[in-house]
């Protein structure tokens, strides 16, 4: 094959690929679509399980009931719209970007093998954290739930915490730091950083109260004095910061997988094995 021959093959495969995007496993993962139909099963079993397990009928997630309460300060009664609001968010965006509906199984398993190295990184991350805290760091547990109960406080955990602190803060933030001129890397590390702060002194949030900055600030000032809290809060800053450079480069679907295999895996996993 001559040198231009090869060119000319090396150009036509340049061209083919830019214009299949869908052929590639790595920009499909990040598409709405197969991010819609890797969340479904997950909010279907949240949804599902708050409904028809007694004990969870008046537990949702805190992130769950920070968006109905939102609705209710802005008039909006129609709390059953809670659950499609992802979806709907993903769907609008598939549409209007006129993308490809085309998903095949082996990107949403690619998908939830991604979500489960993700989840293990935080796991080690975690535990390099805690060589840095002589205390002692034992993982939090709700010891009156069994293990289905728990699986779905940590489905719902995954999905309307990263649609708060991820679908909708890290846009948010980075739109207001690019109007102010901002430059584009910096808003993103910005955004980041602000959705993790927030993300972690959440935890620390009663569920019931109002979701503001003022109760932000008061509650990071009320952890800043109380050592107890330091290990999780930052802990919880790494994993805020590991989930949004998920979702900024990987994508909501395999942010919010990440999220609930880390969840499911020290939560129910590790416990079930250490209390053996």
């Amino acid at each position: 094959m001559s040198s231009a021959s090869r060119i000319d093959f090396i150009m036509f495969v340049i061209k083919r690929n830019n214009q299949t995007p869908e052929a590639c496993y790595w920009s499909m993962a990040r598409e709405p679509w197969p991010s819609t139909l890797f969340i479904l099963p997950m909010l279907m079993i949240y949804e599902m399980g708050v409904v028809f397990r007694s004990s969870l009928a008046d537990h949702r997630n805190g992130a769950d009931l920070w968006i109905r309460q939102l609705g209710n300060e802005l008039g909006w009664g129609a709390p059953f719209l809670v659950p499609i609001l992802a979806p709907l968010c993903l769907l609008s965006w598939q549409l209007i970007a006129h993308r490809s509906w085309s998903c095949k199984l082996e990107t949403i398993l690619g998908m939830l093998a991604e979500s489960l190295i993700f989840a293990m990184i935080l796991i080690f991350l975690g535990q390099l954290l805690a060589l840095s805290f002589p205390m002692d760091v034992s993982f939090e547990t709700e010891a009156e739930m069994n293990a289905t109960t728990q699986l779905i406080a940590f489905l719902g955990a995954g999905l309307y915490e990263e649609m708060i602190f991820r679908m909708m803060l890290i846009p948010i933030v980075f739109i207001v730091l690019r109007l102010c001129r901002v430059p584009r890397l910096i808003s993103l590390v910005l955004a980041i950083v602000a959705s993790s702060w927030m993300f972690a002194t959440a935890h620390y949030v009663g569920p019931l109260s109002m979701f503001s900055p003022q109760v932000l600030l008061n509650t990071t000032q009320e952890i800043v004095d109380n050592p107890d809290f330091w290990f999780s809060y930052v802990f919880r800053l790494i994993a805020g910061g590991l989930f949004g450079v998920v979702f900024c480069l990987r994508g909501f679907g395999i942010a919010v997988g990440s999220h609930v295999l880390y969840d499911v895996f020290v939560g129910i996993v590790l416990m079930s094995a250490l209390q053996e």
